[in-house]
């Protein structure tokens, strides 16, 4: 009896450690894969950033400003050395001796007149030149803005990549757990099958005519045939 109930007891810790051996796998698995999409979620807000802060630089306002700071920058590129030219013109072209008056004033307003069509001829291409430079440089932020899209996908294969192999590795049972219920399961099985083969054992459960006392040679209680007195005075 004791054997049976040792077995028993085994088997139940045996499918007890493998049903918790199993669990905690799933768990480690479950929570590997929750880390994983946390992760390709972060690259996808990034991507989604990237591309919307590029896809703004293309609203009207926005693009106004950047081409009007661009035609500033190139418009005092022009005038610099116009103006420096008509300041070194103006100097050297000078007439000898005493002047009069309408010639000083002529010759002052030849000059600005000289000054503000130079500035004008800066304004007209640097404006020109702008919106050349304007686009010119939005291809170079949107090839950028698609290299980093491009590096960020990388990234995001190469880390989903990683992360398939720890969610297989922590979806594997413990080796130690598994190792421990199959002994205890094979132990119990045994123990148990011992325990019924001796059960059904005639030597110790005392079923059968030479121990359990059923029959006329040894059953315990002794059964005495009466006497018949015949008239002969047999007895029987």
């Amino acid at each position: 009896m004791w054997p049976l109930i040792a077995g028993v007891v085994m088997a139940i810790a045996s499918a007890a450690i493998q049903s918790k051996n199993q669990s905690d796998a799933a768990k480690r698995a479950d929570r590997a894969t929750r880390d994983s999409l946390a992760r390709q979620r972060q690259f996808q807000i990034e991507a989604e950033q990237a591309a919307l802060s590029r896809a703004q630089q293309f609203n009207p306002e926005p693009r106004e400003q950047r081409q009007a700071s661009i035609e500033a920058d190139l418009q005092a590129q022009y005038e610099a050395p116009a103006l420096s030219a008509q300041a070194i013109n103006e100097n050297t072209a000078t007439t000898q001796g005493n002047v009069s008056d309408d010639y000083l004033g002529a010759k002052a307003l030849s000059d600005a007149n000289q000054q503000k069509m130079a500035r004008e001829y800066a304004r007209l291409f640097a404006k020109i030149g702008s919106a050349e430079n304007l686009r010119m440089l939005e291809g170079f932020d949107m090839a950028d803005t698609a290299s980093k899209l491009n590096q960020l996908q990388s990234f995001s294969q190469g880390q989903n990549a990683a992360d398939q192999m720890k969610i297989q590795e922590a979806g594997q049972p413990n080796a130690g757990m598994g190792l421990l219920s199959g002994v205890l399961g094979a132990a119990g099985s045994a123990m148990m099958a011992n325990g019924l083969t001796s059960g059904l054992n005639p030597a110790t459960t005392g079923i059968g005519a030479g121990s359990t006392g059923i029959g006329g040679g040894s059953f315990g209680v002794g059964i005495k045939l009466p006497t018949v007195v015949t008239p002969t005075g047999l007895s029987w």
